[in-house]
């Protein structure tokens, strides 16, 4: 019996050993991935263009692996208040995303930041548990906190609330744009929820807002080409850039990855064909009248 119980100690001991060698090694694999934010980041603020206010935090193989397991540690413990002093020097909200993502479609759950009584242990675990679910072997080397860009959203969706705001998506390569679009597609939007007091009407109330929200002027496609061509300046290869547009007009670069990783509207040309089968027709609807129709028949109710 003593050798039994021997030889399942050593094996033990052996899974264990194996577990932080593969930990390690998942690590270094990140620490190379060019999506990771540490590998691009540093090129958005030499290019020039305008980015948030942001911090790192350095999250080891150990402390991620502590994370996994669910449960507070001592390392654990001390990754989030070094967060905190952070959240503290760029102010509340804020925002907070691993190197890989962000998981913001549970916002208020993972990057949102709303005060300093947010359980801040629970929202950098929800990151990380998304980014495993999502990325699988792909780990956050770090954790970034932003400060908040202040934006007009037009409705919240997910679940997590999250504001559905002005945002585009540009393609480069070799340092020139090749497409653009705006984050969201219609096809994307789930559990759509409106802002304030207002009653939606139809199942479909949300579908005008997102249309106006993503229609692209020529002067802000002049804008955006610039700006994604300063980044290409300084980053070789094909890459997805997205800006976010702030609530006075100024314009944000808040994220980049490999081309090829980055979803396109489907029936952009540059859409690879496992992209295609979301396929949906153009918005050929003109949804600035059926806004102003919804507000008079409101007003006719308030009569």
């Amino acid at each position: 019996m003593s050798d039994l119980l021997d030889a399942m100690k050593a094996s033990l001991a052996d899974a264990e050993a194996n577990k932080d060698q593969w930990q390690a090694d998942l690590h270094e694999a990140a620490l190379k991935d060019p999506n990771n934010m540490r590998n691009w980041f540093p090129k958005v603020i030499a290019s020039g263009v305008p980015y948030p206010e942001t911090h790192f935090v350095e999250l080891p193989a150990e402390t991620w692996g502590d994370f996994i397991n669910g449960k507070p540690t001592e390392r654990t413990i001390s990754f989030v208040n070094q967060l905190k002093a952070l959240c503290c020097i760029v102010g509340y909200p804020c925002f907070l995303r691993g190197t890989m993502m962000s998981a913001k479609h549970s916002w208020k759950d993972s990057c949102f930041i709303e005060s300093e009584a947010t359980n801040l242990h629970a929202h950098v675990y929800s990151i990380i548990e998304t980014n495993e679910m999502a990325w699988g072997a792909f780990k956050p080397t770090a954790f970034a906190v932003r400060k908040m860009i202040p934006t007009v959203p037009a409705f919240y969706a997910f679940w997590g609330k999250m504001p559905v705001t002005k945002e585009r998506r540009y393609f480069i390569k070799d340092g020139k744009v090749v497409c653009h679009h705006p984050y969201w597609p219609e096809l994307s939007i789930e559990q759509p929820t409106p802002i304030g007091g207002f009653t939606p009407r139809t199942d479909n109330w949300w579908v005008p807002l997102l249309a106006l929200l993503n229609e692209e002027p020529e002067e802000e496609v002049r804008f955006l080409t610039q700006l994604a061509e300063m980044i290409g300046t300084v980053i070789s290869g094909s890459w997805s850039v997205d800006f976010l547009q702030a609530d006075d007009g100024s314009w944000f670069c808040i994220d980049m990855a490999v081309a090829e990783e980055s979803f396109h509207w489907p029936w952009c040309p540059n859409a690879p064909e496992s992209m295609k089968r979301y396929l949906e027709p153009k918005p050929d609807v003109d949804y600035e009248k059926l806004i102003k129709q919804e507000q008079r028949d409101e007003m006719k109710d308030d009569r």
